[in-house]
């Protein structure tokens, strides 16, 4: 058993999979390369690959540097372009196994391709964490001399062990810089450059800051840096966290798109982004257009919200938008952040009984439907209205945020509906089993 002064000194690693925690296999059939997770690896080739140990022996023999690691097995393995909300779900789950406290901070490697996402997840539901945790990720197999995992990994170390500060983070080597991205401002890896990026207090793409050479730490949004380190008490939801059931559809603006294509009747909510200068098609009367899908979404129910958009309130507008309702306008954040705050919301704060494709029958015994007639029915109710909202930051420099408010509401409803007199008639006739003869003044009863 470790001493907690002595546990206190390491760091914790874990490992989820990606290209990070790939191996790579020669297939002959094909002749080239494969990469694949460990597992699968051994599955189908034979192949007997640490994931873990490749990665750790690559960085022990480019940087003979004194980090004292705990290592652990990999808790998933997982390519993250199959990442799922189950797979959160479990992630979460494994993550309250441990006492962050007992570490110097914590490195969990994960895959580029949804790397956006899950920083953004692991800083909302770990916002109240008291050291560092840094996600690491590897744009190529380690044992590729392209690849970045190990300088992202030395990256993940300096920070770590120079800067401690706390909060989740992603570190991303590129262009000769080690940047330190804050987790809920990263975005999506772009697709032609292997770029990981974020935003910033008023630069679109610059980092937190940046790891020297030297493993010293140099800071690039200052702002922001000075408020990581005002110890602002902060809500994280990691103990809440169950199996994620809610349902956001992200819909992005493209020549063509179809609104009627889409089924949102099992979706708790919307999120339409927009063209870069806050646009999107608005076609009156028109398949194309966001009009007929916004009231098809106000019909069944459905929250709809536009953005993320960059400014302010007093903005200018084109004038195809000016129709589109502003409330749902979530600002000066990014799409993976919104989405993530969404998926959040609507999974925190949902009833776990409320259905809205619900259905019951009301049953009238035959006898009674002597004549047509009508009947009424009426409905009252309390409602528990856990409405999400977007607040607007006070300073257009901060994120917006989302917010719920528990609340009861009465709720009515009157319908009427037919019902019409039966005039069945149902014509029995008993054979013999065997002759199949007809039976004459054979009496039934026939029961309602």
């Amino acid at each position: 058993m470790e001493k907690g002064s002595e546990k206190k000194k390491k760091i914790l690693i874990l490992f989820t999979g990606g290209t990070i925690g790939s191996v790579k296999v020669y297939d002959e059939v094909l002749g080239k390369n494969i990469i694949m997770q460990p597992t699968e690896a051994k599955e189908k080739y034979g192949e007997n690959k640490n994931s873990v140990s490749l990665l750790l022996d690559a960085f022990n023999s480019q940087y003979p540097m004194e980090v004292i690691f705990t290592k652990e097995h990999a808790i998933m393995e997982e390519l993250s372009e199959n990442m799922t909300l189950e797979k959160w779900s479990y992630l979460a789950k494994c993550l309250k196994e441990y006492n962050f406290n007992d570490y110097k901070g914590v490195v969990i490697t994960h895959g580029t391709d949804t790397l956006g996402y899950v920083a953004n997840f692991l800083a909302m539901i770990l916002a109240d964490i008291e050291v560092p945790l840094v996600i690491v990720s590897s744009n190529y197999e380690v044992t590729d001399i392209r690849a970045n995992g190990v300088k992202n990994l030395k990256s993940a170390f300096d920070f770590i062990s120079n800067v401690g500060l706390p909060g989740v983070y992603v570190s991303y080597y590129y262009n000769n810089d080690s940047k330190i991205i804050y987790g809920s401002r990263v975005r999506q890896c772009m697709q032609i450059t292997d770029d990981v990026n974020g935003i910033s207090s008023h630069t679109p793409m610059l980092p937190l800051g940046k790891v020297l050479n030297n493993g010293e730490f140099r800071v690039l949004d200052r702002e922001l840096y000075c408020k990581l380190t005002a110890n602002e008490t902060r809500k994280g939801y990691l103990n809440e966290i169950g199996k994620i059931n809610s349902n956001v559809l992200i819909i992005n603006p493209y020549v063509g798109n179809n609104y009627s294509n889409y089924n949102i009747s099992r979706v708790d909510a919307v999120l339409h982004t927009l063209y870069h200068s806050g646009t999107c098609p608005c076609i009156s009367d028109s398949k194309y257009g966001i009009q007929a899908f916004e009231k098809e979404c106000r019909k069944k129910g459905i929250p709809l919200y536009f953005g993320p958009i960059y400014g302010k309130d007093n903005r200018d507008i084109y004038s195809s938008t000016n129709g589109i309702n502003s409330d749902n306008f979530i600002m000066n954040t990014t799409t993976e952040n919104a989405y993530v705050k969404l998926i959040l919301a609507y999974h925190l704060f949902k009833n776990e009984n409320d259905d809205p494709n619900e259905k019951f029958k009301i049953l009238i015994p035959i006898k009674n439907l002597t004549k047509d007639s009508n009947f009424n029915i009426e409905i009252q109710t309390k409602i528990n209205n856990k409405p999400i909202l977007y607040g607007k930051a006070p300073d257009t420099s901060y994120q917006d945020y989302a917010l719920t408010s528990a609340t009861y509401e009465d709720a009515t409803g009157k319908t009427e509906d037919k019902f019409y007199k039966n005039e069945t008639k149902i014509r029995i006739i008993k054979q013999d089993a065997e002759t199949k003869e007809r039976l004459e003044n054979v009496e039934f009863n026939i029961l309602d």
